[in-house]
């Protein structure tokens, strides 16, 4: 059977990184629920994000989603997850947050969030974990001299 080829498409506008990141999230609702499991997932995208970052941010997104419903999420009979990219003037900003079971006292930083902090650090930003009502998962990008 033939399938047709998808055709790569720039990422930097704001509708085709949100079809990216919606596929993204799909994908991972499927590999990391349960049946069961009503899991509510709501996307904001505002900017123009880089094409030089736009992979970046949404490999992060997918590290960030995994980790919301492989440790926030898991065992929850529901939840909710938002994600927000955003860009304005020379930052791009992920905002992964969750209402599941929160940051554990000790955190372990596993291989996604070494990955994520080696990313930021290749491009001035950083990485921020904060929980208040709910779990954030905050990627801060500099776009300054981009690679």
């Amino acid at each position: 059977m033939n399938m047709p080829l998808r055709r790569h498409r720039p990422a930097h506008t704001p509708g085709m990184i949100e079809d990216r990141l919606r596929s993204i999230c799909e994908d991972m609702r499927i590999l990391c629920t349960d049946a069961d499991q009503a899991i509510g997932i709501e996307i904001s995208v505002s900017g123009a994000c880089p094409d030089a970052l736009a992979d970046t941010v949404l490999h992060v997104a997918q590290i960030f989603i995994g980790n919301a419903l492989d440790h926030g999420l898991h065992g929850r009979p529901a939840g909710r997850i938002e994600i927000r990219i955003s860009t304005v003037y020379d930052q791009t900003a992920l905002v992964v947050a969750d209402d599941g079971w929160g940051l554990p006292g000790t955190l372990r930083e596993g291989a996604g969030l070494a990955l994520v902090r080696q990313l930021a650090a290749r491009h001035h930003g950083h990485l921020r974990l904060l929980r208040t009502s709910r779990t954030e998962a905050v990627l801060n990008l500099h776009h300054g001299r981009l690679r």
